[in-house]
């Protein structure tokens, strides 16, 4: 029985020292990109810039998550003042406290939901608008009540 229909689009990528800008440019064909951030969240400006781009130009759903073990992403690096900012866009790159791979698994199913949500949103709106809140309780300090992840 298959429960979901998974993206194929979406790509997990670690940032690393002397990373490249460049590399950003080969993202764009992704619908969803899940980027492991420097301890609390911390993305140097030069790379951010580009996940920004991606996030508003491309139509892609960007995620900032913890490269560490323990410990959890932070609004005190300017990347997450920036994403998780008030400012009323809500394509910039969103900030979230989850592992990697709940990120991931997260954004695939609600990308590859084909189910409409609200009626004035896009597939890749609903999945930012989604991702911003727990469904089961993935992200760090959020309920543990079970709920079905719905694609609406």
């Amino acid at each position: 029985m298959k429960l979901y229909d998974l993206c194929k689009k979406v790509i997990l990528i670690r940032l690393f020292p002397g990373m490249d800008r460049s590399m950003f440019s080969r993202l764009e064909k992704y619908e969803g990109i899940i980027v492991e951030a420097y301890g609390a969240g911390n993305v140097p400006s030069e790379l951010f810039e580009e996940l920004e781009w991606l996030a508003n130009t491309n139509q892609t759903v960007v995620i900032v998550v913890t490269q560490c073990i323990q410990g959890t992403t932070s609004n005190s690096y300017a990347t997450g003042v920036s994403s998780n900012s008030q400012s009323g866009n809500p394509k910039t790159p969103i900030v979230l406290d989850m592992t990697p791979e709940a990120a991931f698994t997260k954004l695939s199913v609600l990308l590859g939901c084909q189910n409409p949500g609200r009626k004035d949103e896009s597939r890749i709106e609903r999945a930012r608008r989604k991702m911003r809140g727990p469904h089961r309780g993935e992200c760090h300090g959020t309920s543990s009540k079970k709920r079905k992840i719905d694609c609406k």
